[in-house]
């Protein structure tokens, strides 16, 4: 992974750790297999376009379709609990 995209993980990664909602759902994104994590956040991003959302939000989905990008994320953040 590039230098700046491993920033902007490590950014992604601070505030999952400061939200757990945030975190549960980035890790459960982060886990699915690349074709199925493009094909929701390409609805994620289809909703998203229709409001108005800050391109960094934009940035944030169009970083977390790229495999390093997912799989450091899952490997990083703690398996969430159902229940």
């Amino acid at each position: 992974m590039e230098a700046a995209t491993t920033d902007y993980v490590d950014v992604i990664l601070q505030v999952a750790a400061r939200d757990q909602s945030i975190a549960h759902v980035l890790r459960e994104i982060c886990t699915l297999d690349g074709a199925t994590r493009a094909a929701a956040l390409g609805l994620v991003t289809a909703h998203l376009r229709t409001r108005r959302v800050d391109q960094g939000v934009l940035d944030c989905i169009a970083m977390l379709r790229q495999d390093a990008v997912a799989r450091r994320i899952s490997e990083v953040l703690p398996p969430t609990s159902s229940g």
